[in-house]
């Protein structure tokens, strides 16, 4: 991004710093029945659409598995008390990005 200033130009690098708590994936089950499966919505456009969609398809595969909705506050990031939360309500959490 670059700005005017006084007639001064000011740039600015648009890169990231390094990120530190990088997550490590969680073991896949072997089966999603029996399964709390958690559908996460990430606040963009159509992504309740698509989840609602998969909704449909998972319980026609997997008609054992329970489906829990959640919904993030906004589309950066996830505060840490939801991300406790769905580690402790459900097996398997899926999200989508709309738009």
């Amino acid at each position: 991004m670059t700005i005017l200033i006084h007639n001064r130009l000011k740039v600015f690098e648009p890169t990231a710093s390094e990120r530190i708590d990088i997550d490590t994936l969680a073991s896949r089950p072997a089966t999603l029945n029996g399964k709390v499966l958690g559908l996460l919505n990430n606040t963009k456009d159509q992504s309740d659409i698509i989840l609602d969609q998969l909704e449909h398809q998972l319980k026609d595969q997997f008609d054992d598995a329970e489906v829990k909705y959640y919904r993030k506050p906004s589309v950066s990031g996830m505060p840490v008390s939801m991300k406790e939360q769905l580690t402790k309500e459900v097996d398997v959490l899926i999200t989508a990005t709309g738009d």
